[in-house]
């Protein structure tokens, strides 16, 4: 995903104001910190989730009573477009005509604004005030927006831009020797509504309370400068799904048939008018609650396997000399602890030896830990990056996070290899410096967790991409999705598969643990070369058996819909489904036996069959030993 820099710089050209102002002081060498110039935002959230109250206050405050600073201001305030694609000229509007300004003194201060060509508004005002050690100069600027809020399905997620940390925070003027400190915080208000808990918030630590009904969370300067805040409200979210496979056509005539596959294929349980197609499902997921739910097969499967790593595989019977479409319909449901927060950080707090001792007592877990083709841990580059990442670990949770951090601070999202053919380079070229997309970010961090003993797999699936990519999950409509998505799963001792995805950690949302954005499709642990994805077996003469056209689409349901569905269409999971497959299996195996029983054993035909098998097998016997005879004599 393109990086995307959300830390905006909420600049005020007043600040300028305070290098020019008239001194009434003496000459007296100026004490440190003369002066805090703060800016505070409040983020007040409707009882309805659709708009935000947004204050930002400005405030000079002279700590040094032998200054008196009076203020003359003809200055700006830039409001920001929050909006990652871009808001329209009439939300800009909109979002300009809630625009306030008032004093210290809660007077009205007269302003204009502008629309700038990047979406940006200048509110310009025109004032004076004054600043001592007995009074603070303040300015407030209110407005409203529905740009912090994205709703989806039964999901609300909260986006609060950080500082930008290229301020200075401490400055000191070179004529006058004056100290200045620049403040930030911010606080946040959102409502506490049924089965709206916040299932998640970022960064962890800010201080966290509720207060008649609403949710409080306090940010300080130090957490608005190292990232964006974010927080999602809900506890449960549903995805309806569809996936078409084109098939293509192979038998044209019995022409094109290649007969040195057809006993590989017979065995396969195809025939020349037939060919089987192998399609990857979406599968159940113990982390997330990932429960799936199918409605509609076109044709039904006849056969639905899950393999060691618990990946879900159907094989469809299709007729080779005609094309048509596979169709799969369904929805997938995911829930949320509403105590995860607490229990991630449980998880993770395990002190980095203990964690190794628990790991290897566990055998199954070692081809987890080994290299391969595109984690490459045998890399010089591999190892000596996930030796320094690992020096400075104590513990689990440092350990993630120090990978974490490194792959989202190293690696920047390239669109052009996506559109270059997206060759995957693996753990190593990536390092080096190559165009990287979501696969060498998950490859690259499945290679340092593997190095640093760390048992690790790859995930791939599809999911809501807060980036801004076009084909984004909606709930308006189904919508295919341009690409898959890969991230990274790795191995805790009493807890499971523990999800990470260092691509959208771009957003600067921490995708650490369990979320309500990723749907999983398939894992691949033993081989990452082995993506399990749509596969076909024919007797005839094909390029490949790997078979493109493989469409999935995708949209957000809310529980209510999803119950109104559920009266109208029967809801099957996959244990159930595999359960209808093997006894329609089952059922025509039987059929077929029978019919073979009362053609054998009760018939003329049958009768004969049955004597004179003996005689022909014989016979067969002497034709192939005489022609073995026969060539041994011409040589």
């Amino acid at each position: 995903m393109l990086k995307i820099h959300y830390k905006l710089r909420f600049t005020l050209a007043l600040l300028l104001g305070i290098l020019i102002f008239s001194l009434t002081a003496t000459n007296n060498k100026a004490l440190a910190a003369d002066f805090d110039i703060s800016n505070n935002f409040d983020y007040i959230f409707n009882e309805e989730l659709t708009s935000v109250e947004i204050t930002e206050t400005f405030d000079i405050a002279v700590n040094n009573s032998l200054y008196i600073l009076p203020i003359d201001y003809d200055e700006v305030f830039i409001i920001p477009d929050f909006r990652i694609n871009g808001s329209t000229i009439e939300q800009l509007q909109t979002k300009a005509e809630t625009i306030s300004v008032t004093d210290q003194f809660n007077n009205k201060v007269s302003h204009t604004y502008e629309i700038k060509e990047d979406n940006s508004i200048y509110v310009s005002l025109k004032g004076s005030g004054e600043a001592s050690s007995n009074s603070k100069f303040k300015l407030q600027l209110k407005y409203e927006t529905d740009e912090l809020i994205f709703k989806l399905g039964d999901v609300y997620d909260i986006l609060i831009p950080g500082i930008s940390d290229e301020i200075d925070l401490e400055t000191a003027d070179p004529q006058f020797g004056i100290g200045i400190k620049r403040n930030f915080g911010a606080s946040i208000s959102l409502p506490k509504k049924d089965s709206l808990d916040i299932n998640y918030f970022s960064p962890s630590d800010a201080n966290f309370s509720e207060i008649d009904q609403r949710y409080f969370i306090e940010l300080t300067q130090q957490q608005l400068l190292q990232n964006n805040f974010t927080a999602q409200l809900g506890n449960q979210q549903n995805f309806k799904f569809r996936i078409e496979q084109d098939t293509i056509q192979t038998n044209y005539n019995g022409e094109g048939i290649n007969f040195d596959d057809v006993a590989t294929s017979i065995t396969s349980g195809t025939n020349p008018n037939t060919n089987l197609y192998h399609i990857s499902l979406p599968r159940n997921y113990k982390e997330t609650d990932q429960n799936v739910l199918y409605t509609r097969f076109i044709p039904e499967p006849i056969d639905l396997k899950l393999n060691d790593e618990g990946n879900l595989q159907a094989t469809f019977e299709v007729s080779s000399k005609t094309q048509q479409t596979i169709v799969i319909e369904g929805y997938i449901q995911l829930k949320n602890d509403p105590d995860y927060q607490k229990i991630r950080d449980d998880v993770l707090s395990i002190q980095l030896g203990a964690y190794n001792t628990k790991v290897e007592s566990l055998s199954e877990l070692s081809k987890y830990q080994l290299g391969d083709r595109y984690w490459e841990t045998d890399s010089k580059l591999v190892t000596q990056t996930a030796e320094e990442l690992l020096s400075g670990s104590l513990t689990l949770n440092d350990l993630v996070n120090s990978n974490y951090k490194f792959i989202v601070d190293t690696f920047d999202y390239s669109y052009d290899k996506l559109e270059q053919g997206n060759p995957r380079l693996g753990a190593a070229n990536a390092l080096e410096g190559g165009d990287c997309v979501c696969m060498e970010y998950a490859d690259t961090l499945v290679a340092l967790f593997r190095a640093q003993g760390v048992p690790a797999r790859a995930a791939i699936g599809y999911g809501v991409d807060k980036t801004g990519a076009t084909g984004s999950i909606n709930d308006q409509t189904l919508t295919q999705q341009n690409f898959g998505h890969q991230w990274v799963q790795i191995f805790i001792p009493d807890y499971g598969w523990f999800s990470l995805d260092p691509t959208w950690g771009e957003v600067g949302r921490d995708y650490i643990g369990e979320d309500l954005d990723h749907l999983l499709w398939f894992t691949i642990g033993s081989n990452s070369d082995d993506f399990f994805g749509t596969g076909v077996t024919t007797t005839d003469a094909i390029v490949s058996n790997q078979i493109t056209d493989y469409r999935v689409y995708l949209q957000a349901v809310t529980s209510d819909n999803l119950r109104n569905e559920q009266f109208k269409t029967e809801f099957k999971p996959i244990s159930q489904v595999i359960q209808e497959v093997e006894i329609q299996n089952e059922a025509e195996s039987n059929s077929m036996g029978s019919f073979v029983s009362e053609l054998v054993g009760d018939s003329t035909v049958g009768r004969s069959i049955i004597y004179s098998t003996p005689l022909v097998m014989g016979l067969l016997v002497l034709v192939v030993g005489a022609l073995v005879v026969m060539r041994v004599l011409k040589r």
